[in-house]
């Protein structure tokens, strides 16, 4: 058993370094697909839109598609989605509209039904992107540009950097022309293929910024998917280079961002999930991971990007669909496939519960010190991260391997502490005498509350 004074380490967590990471509240998001949202019926919108505020995620990334919003050249189609917005504000949840794909009638080399395709020329992109960015003023809090535009499935024949930088300058260049001041992002980037295609991680971004100068400057945000190699091993896991932990790819793509003058950029984390399909469909990627397991993933990936400097992270994503036993894809969500839903029929999976803890626990703090190697856990594997609030402290311990024995003293200023397991079940504790637990894969939050001298 470890016996660590805590007063040192409290003292650590509320340096001033703490103050350049975000209010936790403010970057927990979800990140959910326009076609839930669009084709369900009204009470359907309801149950997603209300289940997302139940959770206590502020932040709902979804797609403003070309094709839906534009279906022929100057002629925009805006109702479906003042719907979807105005039941969004009404709940309270802030909209991050991702400004994507092609059209065909401006990708004359598209194939027919497939939107994947950049448009021939980006001032056509750039005139969408205006457009609905003007007639949602006030309404959508921020835009990212494109989604995955590194990856040959959303950016074909094939991902073309220079082609991308172009088109989403142009395009936030006519989001600024309509007087707008809400944050633009790069789009969020995927892993894996920059190293196959580039030879380094992030080599995409690097090789956009360096295909017009200075173009990083036209953005408030870049955006990346650090979802762990084929989306199934532990946030921490690092295990080659194609292969690395999601605080390995968040240093990565910031080397990337420092290099190409954007290293005062914020970082986005804008999809982030592990699948829970036994069967994943795809005979490249294994089985998915279990309930439990994408519950304990959510709360350590999440706090390790926190932790990492990310400004938002979004779960990818809300629900599962009708395929979620033999379909990766189908299968992210934190509640359960439920065809026609209405509001209070959703049936939440444990990752859902350990979502709303985790915000219910940390929303008013921000991310202060890693406490690991103080507490003397780096060793045995295991972890624990400081946030910071106003007159408390939370550390967020967990232990991915073997068990790990911890023994804590506050200092005299805590007055009241309590242990907060994953599904929320509290537990108060005495302050005033030794604090033991014993670490394992399903984080806790210990929150320490200070009192007057």
């Amino acid at each position: 058993m470890r016996g660590v004074g805590l007063a040192l380490a409290l003292l650590a967590a509320a340096a001033p370094a703490a103050a350049r990471h975000v209010p936790v509240r403010d970057a927990l998001c979800i990140s959910l697909s326009a076609g839930p949202l669009l084709g369900a019926a009204p009470a359907g919108r309801e149950a997603y839109l209300g289940a997302l505020a139940e959770l206590g995620w502020r932040w709902l990334r979804t797609d403003f598609t070309w094709t839906a919003l534009e279906p022929a050249r100057g002629r925009f189609a805006f109702a479906d989605y003042d719907d979807v917005v105005e039941r969004a504000r009404a709940h309270g949840v802030a909209l991050l509209g991702i400004l994507d794909y092609g059209n065909p009638w401006a990708a004359p080399q598209a194939p027919a039904n497939d939107d994947h395709y950049p448009p021939a020329d980006p001032a056509d992109f750039a005139a969408f992107a205006g457009a609905t960015a003007a007639h949602f003023a006030g309404r959508v809090a921020a835009w990212e540009i494109w989604n995955e535009e590194n990856s040959p499935t959303f950016w074909k024949p094939a991902p073309d950097p220079a082609a991308y930088a172009r088109l989403a300058l142009e395009a936030a260049r006519a989001i600024r022309a309509t007087g707008a001041r809400v944050p633009i992002a790069t789009g969020g980037l995927a892993p894996t293929f920059d190293f196959l295609f580039y030879h380094q991680d992030w080599g995409f971004l690097t090789a956009a910024a360096a295909a017009h100068r200075g173009w990083l400057r036209a953005f408030s945000a870049a955006a990346m998917h650090p979802y762990t190699f084929l989306q199934t091993p532990a946030p921490e896991y690092d295990v080659n280079a194609i292969g690395p932990s999601v605080p390995h790819q968040l240093a990565d793509f910031r080397a990337r961002l420092a290099a190409a003058s954007g290293g005062r950029l914020p970082v986005w984390v804008t999809e982030l999930g592990w699948y829970t399909a036994p069967d994943s469909g795809n005979p490249l990627f294994p089985p998915g991971v279990s309930e439990d397991d994408q519950a304990r993933y959510l709360v350590r990936g999440t706090a390790l990007a926190l932790a990492a400097g990310a400004a938002r992270v979004c779960w990818y994503t809300l629900t599962d669909f009708a395929n979620f036993l033999h379909d990766k894809e189908a299968a992210f969500g934190l509640v359960r496939w439920t065809p026609d839903p209405v509001p209070g029929a959703l049936v939440p999976k444990p990752a859902y519960t350990a979502a709303r803890t985790f915000a219910a626990t940390l929303a008013d703090t921000h991310f202060g010190r890693d406490l690991s190697a103080r507490l003397g856990l780096l060793g045995a594997g295991g972890y624990a991260l400081a946030f910071r609030g106003r007159a408390r402290t939370v550390l967020v311990l967990w232990a991915p391997g073997a068990p790990v024995a911890l023994r804590l003293t506050a200092p005299g200023r805590v007055r009241a502490a309590r242990l907060i397991a994953l599904d929320g079940a509290v537990t108060p504790l005495d302050p005033r005498g030794p604090i033991a637990l014993t670490l394992g894969p399903s984080p806790v939050y210990l929150e320490l509350e200070e009192g007057g001298t």
